[in-house]
């Protein structure tokens, strides 16, 4: 197994047995959004994970953060995981969703775009997972995963381990590929945060 993919995995601790665990907590809709993302939180921290709880703004909005460190074949990431109101009002929600974006640290600006997104197309073909995507507003390239959760049943929090260790693993498939592009390109249209 390829290194990075092989830390990828043993970072989260995931493995294929996970399917098979039992008491798995179980997300559901509620009415405010800590409350999910405080679920999602404990969860991650038994299964080993460093975790923390942002708040985002002065509205009472949190985030979950992971900090994952580089090494010599890929950068570091941050994975955000939000909850947000997905129907009905914010003070009513009917449905709402787990949104785990990977973000990714590297900037594409304007120039080298193009090249750079062949290569992030060209790698959606083969994977499916997580949608990589450039950020308009910095021009960082970051990935998601959307998680519904309906008024009228639950999800496991696995599924939050499952996004985060494919967005994980996708990221570290991409990444060589990227860097082999960035190469090509001239180092002013490329940077790293």
């Amino acid at each position: 197994m390829h290194s990075a993919i092989a830390r990828a995995a043993g970072l989260f601790g995931l493995a294929v047995s996970l399917a098979g665990c039992a008491g798995s907590a179980e997300l559901r809709l509620a009415r405010d959004e800590g409350s999910t993302e405080r679920r999602i939180g404990e969860h991650l921290r038994k299964r080993g994970l460093s975790v923390n709880l942002i708040d985002a703004n002065q509205l009472g909005d949190s985030v979950l953060v992971i900090d994952v460190g580089e090494d010599e074949k890929s950068p570091g990431a941050r994975l955000v995981i939000d909850t947000q109101v997905s129907k009905g009002e914010r003070s009513a929600p009917t449905g709402r969703v787990v949104l785990v974006r990977l973000l990714t640290h590297v900037i594409i600006p304007p120039a080298a775009r193009s090249d750079l997104l062949q290569i992030v197309n060209q790698h959606h073909q083969t994977v499916w997972a997580g949608c990589f995507f450039v950020n308009e507003r910095d021009g960082e390239l970051e990935a998601q995963w959307p998680i519904n959760i309906e008024h009228d049943y639950s999800v496991s929090v696995r599924e939050v381990e499952d996004a985060i260790q494919r967005l994980m693993l996708s990221w570290m498939a991409l990444y060589p590929k990227l860097a082999a592009g960035m190469s090509r390109a001239r180092p002013e249209h490329y940077a790293k945060r």
